[in-house]
Protein backbone atom coordinates (compact mmCIF):
# COMPACT_ATOMS: atom_id res chain seq x y z
CA UNK A 1 0.00 0.00 0.00
CA UNK A 2 1.27 3.25 -1.19
CA UNK A 3 1.87 6.03 1.80
CA UNK A 4 -1.22 8.17 2.10
CA UNK A 5 -1.23 12.05 2.81
CA UNK A 6 -1.86 13.37 6.29
CA UNK A 7 -4.28 16.18 7.23
CA UNK A 8 -4.11 17.38 10.74
CA UNK A 9 -7.46 19.21 11.57
CA UNK A 10 -7.07 22.44 13.35
CA UNK A 11 -9.55 21.21 15.85
CA UNK A 12 -6.73 18.10 16.15
CA UNK A 13 -3.13 20.65 16.21
CA UNK A 14 -5.06 22.86 18.74
CA UNK A 15 -5.34 19.47 20.52
CA UNK A 16 -1.35 18.64 20.10
CA UNK A 17 -0.38 22.30 20.77
CA UNK A 18 -2.16 22.33 24.08
CA UNK A 19 -0.60 19.39 25.02
CA UNK A 20 2.93 20.05 24.22
CA UNK A 21 2.13 23.53 26.50
CA UNK A 22 0.95 21.17 28.88
CA UNK A 23 4.25 19.31 29.10
CA UNK A 24 6.59 22.15 28.73
CA UNK A 25 5.03 24.20 31.38
CA UNK A 26 6.78 21.51 33.79
CA UNK A 27 9.45 19.96 31.35
CA UNK A 28 10.23 21.36 28.09
CA UNK A 29 12.40 17.87 27.58
CA UNK A 30 9.13 15.56 28.07
CA UNK A 31 7.03 18.03 26.13
CA UNK A 32 9.48 17.19 23.04
CA UNK A 33 9.34 13.98 23.73
CA UNK A 34 5.86 13.81 22.95
CA UNK A 35 6.10 15.90 19.62
CA UNK A 36 8.45 12.95 18.81
CA UNK A 37 6.34 10.27 19.89
CA UNK A 38 3.04 12.04 17.70
CA UNK A 39 5.21 12.48 14.91
CA UNK A 40 6.12 9.00 15.01
CA UNK A 41 2.63 7.39 15.23
CA UNK A 42 1.66 9.91 12.15
CA UNK A 43 4.68 8.51 10.29
CA UNK A 44 3.09 5.09 11.36
CA UNK A 45 -0.59 5.89 10.42
CA UNK A 46 0.85 6.98 6.85
CA UNK A 47 2.72 3.71 6.03
CA UNK A 48 -0.08 1.16 8.16
CA UNK A 49 -3.36 3.50 8.08
CA UNK A 50 -5.45 0.28 8.90
CA UNK A 51 -3.72 -0.21 12.13
CA UNK A 52 -5.81 1.86 14.73
CA UNK A 53 -8.66 0.31 16.00
CA UNK A 54 -11.77 1.22 14.77
CA UNK A 55 -13.35 3.05 16.87
CA UNK A 56 -16.92 5.90 17.16
CA UNK A 57 -18.64 6.80 13.89
CA UNK A 58 -16.54 4.94 11.47
CA UNK A 59 -13.08 6.41 12.92
CA UNK A 60 -10.07 4.79 13.84
CA UNK A 61 -7.77 5.54 17.24
CA UNK A 62 -4.55 5.00 17.27
CA UNK A 63 -2.76 5.26 21.13
CA UNK A 64 0.73 7.12 21.30
CA UNK A 65 3.35 4.33 22.99
CA UNK A 66 4.11 5.80 26.25
CA UNK A 67 1.78 8.69 27.07
CA UNK A 68 -1.99 8.71 27.76
CA UNK A 69 -3.00 10.24 24.14
CA UNK A 70 -4.57 8.60 21.20
CA UNK A 71 -5.17 10.37 18.01
CA UNK A 72 -8.33 9.64 16.53
CA UNK A 73 -8.37 9.44 12.80
CA UNK A 74 -10.80 9.17 9.17
CA UNK A 75 -9.22 7.12 6.43
CA UNK A 76 -10.23 8.27 3.07
CA UNK A 77 -8.64 6.40 -0.78
CA UNK A 78 -6.16 9.29 -0.79
CA UNK A 79 -5.22 10.42 2.88
CA UNK A 80 -5.86 10.19 6.41
CA UNK A 81 -7.86 12.75 8.20
CA UNK A 82 -6.16 13.39 11.92
CA UNK A 83 -9.67 14.52 14.08
CA UNK A 84 -7.93 14.96 17.80
CA UNK A 85 -5.46 14.10 19.79
CA UNK A 86 -7.37 13.01 22.82
CA UNK A 87 -6.04 12.44 26.18
CA UNK A 88 -6.82 9.38 27.81
CA UNK A 89 -8.58 11.42 30.90
CA UNK A 90 -10.54 14.06 28.98
CA UNK A 91 -14.56 13.36 28.21
CA UNK A 92 -13.89 10.22 25.62
CA UNK A 93 -16.81 11.73 22.85
CA UNK A 94 -15.84 15.60 23.27
CA UNK A 95 -14.63 15.01 19.62
CA UNK A 96 -17.58 13.60 17.59
CA UNK A 97 -18.96 16.48 16.54
CA UNK A 98 -15.56 16.82 14.39
CA UNK A 99 -16.09 13.70 12.71
CA UNK A 100 -20.03 14.24 12.02
CA UNK A 101 -18.99 17.60 10.56
CA UNK A 102 -16.96 15.58 8.14
CA UNK A 103 -17.60 14.68 5.00
CA UNK A 104 -16.79 10.79 4.21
Amino acid sequence: MKKLRVEITNEAEADYRESVDFYAEDNRETARFFAREFRAVIDLLRERPLIGALYVDGTRKKLFPRFPYAVIYDVHPEQITVIAVAHHRRDPQYWVHRSRNRSR
